[in-house]
């Protein structure tokens, strides 16, 4: 049986209705253009309809499902299990959750997550993220967040890639609590807007071989970069573990971190008419926290280099170094605690004997 022009037609409208690839409409689009020239070709119902279960996998078996909206009119999603097609997302603001467990990835060359535009929220809790030779997460033009607590992402380029958020107000912000990000770009690029990275746990490895593919690119706009934990490793042709890019950047270590290069307060390696800050505000115990005061005072912003309590600070391209180093508070020594305990007995002791004395 041969479908008449109005059932295939019809066909094609819940086609388009359900596929979000411009790439498979069009493919279906030639398939119904291709029967009305010809009446006499046998392409049965059941074959388009192959087709179209083809290109447009049912909900119902997808692992990223729509759990709900957003105020703002775009999906609220969660991502369990295998996703073989990556996510897109709306026109407007989304929320997506990425589950222990999910794996995520997409065989055509595009970024495996897209949200698209929107001020758009991404959690991931675990799981992996993987792309061929482009980026793992594109979190869209907007102002977007995204908290990476767990999992890996494993990306031929970029690991996240924020876009650029220049027309709105605060930029993107993008906290990694833990993740692992493998990277043939940069692991972190906030392109333009005023930024916030923290980077508290996990770690960056760039692979590629380019320059200026950095462990975090903050690129344009007045940015602010805070590190506490975690590790950033890059290969030697990147010239920084971490770019503030032009604009006034603030990079703030707060925590001990692990970096294999240089702090770079302005990609163009020289002033841009900026004020670049870089900012020790490090607890450490009291010897140390003098030491370290005293060498970060007495060092140039435009380049040099620093150690504390173990780790090796270099930088490069800054106008201003803040010091906030604090002072731990002195542990108590075991043996002391057990000796107030003794005297805290004995004082005890010692009262209730003088009380008995007084009633007697």
């Amino acid at each position: 049986m041969t479908p008449s022009p109005a059932l295939l037609t019809e066909l094609w409208d819940v086609a388009l209705c359900d596929l979000p690839d411009l790439k498979f409409q069009v493919i279906i689009y030639a398939t119904r253009e291709k029967y009305q020239e010809n009446q006499t070709m046998q392409t049965t119902l059941k074959r388009v309809a192959v087709l179209v279960v083809m290109l447009c996998p049912i909900s119902a078996a997808a692992t990223c499902d729509v759990t709900g909206a957003t105020p703002e009119g775009g999906q609220v999603v969660s991502c369990a299990g295998v996703e073989p097609n990556g996510f897109d997302g709306t026109l407007f603001r989304d929320t997506l959750s990425i589950l222990p467990g999910a794996s995520i990835n997409r065989a055509i060359a595009e970024d495996t997550i897209d949200l698209g535009a929107g001020n758009d929220s991404l959690t991931m809790a675990g799981g992996e993220v993987s792309s061929l030779n482009d980026d793992c997460i594109g979190l869209g033009d907007d102002a977007d967040t995204a908290v990476l607590q767990d999992g890996t992402l494993l990306c031929g380029d970029d690991g996240v890639d924020a876009g650029d958020a220049s027309t709105v107000a605060g930029g993107n912000q993008i906290e990694l609590r833990g993740v692992t990000i493998v990277s043939g770009g940069d692991g972190i690029d906030t392109n333009d807007g005023d930024d916030t990275i923290i980077m508290s746990a996990g770690s960056i490895t760039v692979t590629g071989s380019r320059f200026r593919d950095y462990g975090i690119a903050a690129e344009d706009g007045n940015d602010s970069i805070v590190l506490s934990g975690g590790a950033i490793t890059v290969p030697a042709t990147s010239g920084a573990a971490v770019s503030g890019g032009n604009g006034s950047d603030r990079v703030d270590i707060a925590g001990p971190i692990a970096l294999n290069n240089i702090i770079n307060g302005d990609e163009e390696s020289g002033s841009d008419g900026s004020t670049d800050t870089l900012r020790f505000s490090l607890t450490l115990p009291g010897t140390q926290a003098d030491l370290a005061r005293q060498a970060l005072l007495a060092a140039d912003p435009a380049a040099g280099s620093v150690n504390i309590d173990g780790q090796t600070y270099s930088w490069a391209n800054f106008e201003r170094i803040e010091v906030a180093i604090s002072d731990a508070a002195a542990p108590v020594p075991v043996n002391s605690v057990g000796s107030i305990l003794a005297l805290l007995l004995l004082c005890g002791l010692f009262g209730v004997n003088r009380l008995s004395r007084q009633k007697a």
